[in-house]
């Protein structure tokens, strides 16, 4: 949580330098996760020419940040974005109070130009939608108490990225977020998740489908 230090153009350059060397190396299933808030001094749109320079060399890009770092960054059209409530709600110009608010929301977000919608919850769980044309799916588990939710958001982002890279399905990926950012909140530090929490928090999440009506549920339990 603590803000990062402040970063000169130098700086900047170089790290730029170093991820394009990266990219270079990729291959085709290589996933790059931009994630948190920008440090001082650097650019505005440090993510979005991290998105292009990662799309020029085949890469697929999640991003997890918010404000105008984000608003940037969607021009560059990232692969899949997963803001939390508060992000989501002041990109839409809205609070999101519920799962029909947070779909509408992911509306604008594809409307600028995001290929790929996941919104954290919180305790509500996590809604996504794979793409424009599909319908919105939300995973849920029973609410931990007394427990920090920091790092739970990366958490989430690396369990989409792994469920990608195993060629999961929609409700197994949502299933594998869910389980993955509410093992965090039963880790002793951010992101040092116990592996048999996530496969068993799995196995408990419940998906909801919801149709473009956003009112006329229907729920399927994933295997």
């Amino acid at each position: 949580l603590e803000p990062g230090g402040a970063v000169t153009d130098g700086e900047v350059e170089r790290l730029l330098t170093a991820c394009r060397d990266i990219f270079a190396e990729a291959d085709e299933n290589t996933q790059i996760a931009l994630s948190g808030s920008l440090p001082p001094g650097a650019p505005l749109d440090l993510y979005a020419e991290l998105t292009r320079m990662a799309h020029l060399y085949g890469c697929r890009v999640l991003l997890d940040t918010s404000g105008e770092p984000l608003n940037r960054a969607l021009e560059a059209e990232p692969d899949f974005v997963k803001p939390n409530c508060q992000e989501a709600s002041h990109f839409a110009g809205f609070a999101i109070r519920d799962v029909d608010e947070a779909a509408e929301a992911a509306q604008k977000f594809f409307d600028a130009r995001a290929k790929s919608v996941a919104i954290s919850l919180g305790a509500r769980g996590i809604i996504w939608q794979r793409t424009s044309a599909t319908e919105p799916l939300i995973a849920q588990l029973p609410p931990i108490n007394d427990c920090s939710s920091v790092g739970s958001g990366d958490a989430a982002l690396a369990g989409f990225a792994v469920a990608h890279q195993r060629g999961l399905s929609d409700e197994e990926t949502l299933s594998l977020a869910v389980a993955c950012g509410t093992a965090n909140c039963l880790a002793q530090a951010p992101g040092r998740i116990d592996t048999e929490h996530v496969f068993r928090l799995a196995q408990q999440a419940q998906v909801r489908t919801f149709h473009s009506d956003y009112y006329n549920h229907t729920t399927v339990k994933a295997q």
